[in-house]
């Protein structure tokens, strides 16, 4: 049995382990839904363009909308779950019953929340998943979960071919931040290519959908990186057509990350 606790309630759990499986109680422990099997060269195009455009894509499906200014994960409310050979299921009976302060814990009254997902290979080598699906209950008259029922969907994969890994994803999202219906639908694909072991470069794109959007949100971007040992280098481009599924709003963004190893 593993107990330990962190600080502003970061990473709280009891874990009891039963052979291959183990049980979870607590805070931000298990994995959640906020990443994708897609292959990139380093960040994914939402992270890199979040400081000059909001874009609609987001690469895995995480998040619900907490009214309309704010957002959480289930695994972030005090919950129950369990994990095993990359299954997690987890169980929040009030999404947003999260840490006020240090070592306390604050009720926002909002509907429950599970979230069932697997990360692995299947035993295939070369193969990559990414699979999961969530939900949350609209509660009456809060004011931390959405007006109505959420439900998100994810199932993405790759697979290895020595130097090449390709890759697709879909990702199926109900946010709930409106009374009406606001489905949110991308598509996500990647390449990359291990020139050798310092050199990579990767193309990705993206298609994001919208309820009542005319528009397609389309991201294409190009990534090249270089790790020079103690300090990595990567060169990001991208080109975005309708931002945040708005017509006629085009950006293209540069972007050069260097990491450091201490």
């Amino acid at each position: 049995m593993v107990v330990e606790q962190q600080k502003n309630n970061e990473n709280v759990y009891l874990d009891v382990k039963a052979g291959d499986v183990t049980f979870t109680v607590g805070v931000d422990h298990v994995s959640n839904m906020d990443s994708s099997a897609v292959p990139r060269v380093s960040a994914p195009a939402n992270s890199i363009a979040k400081s000059s455009a909001d874009l609609s894509y987001n690469q895995g499906a995480s998040f619900f909308t907490a009214g309309n200014t704010s957002q959480t994960h289930v695994k972030e409310s005090m919950g129950i779950g369990a994990s095993m050979g990359g299954f997690v299921v987890y169980y929040a009976p009030e999404l947003g019953n999260v840490g006020g302060g240090n070592d306390t814990f604050t009720s926002a009254d909002g509907g429950s929340a599970y979230q069932i997902m697997y990360k692995g290979n299947a035993g295939v080598e070369g193969l990559n998943l990414n699979i999961g699906m969530q939900g949350a209950e609209k509660s009456a008259d809060s004011t931390y979960t959405s007006v109505r029922d959420v439900d998100n969907t994810q199932i993405s994969a790759s697979y290895n071919f020595g130097q090449i890994t390709v890759g697709a994803g879909r990702i199926d999202s109900e946010n709930g931040a409106s009374a009406a219906a606001s489905d949110r639908e991308t598509t996500d694909y990647g390449i990359t290519y291990a020139v050798n072991d310092q050199l990579s470069v990767g193309l990705n794109y993206a298609k994001t959908d919208i309820t009542g959007n005319a528009q397609d949100e389309k991201v294409t971007m190009v990534q090249v990186g270089y790790n020079l040992g103690a300090v990595g280098v990567v060169l990001s481009y991208l080109d975005i057509e309708n931002v945040e599924n708005a017509a006629n709003t085009d950006d293209t963004i540069g972007s050069i990350r260097i990491a450091t190893k201490f």
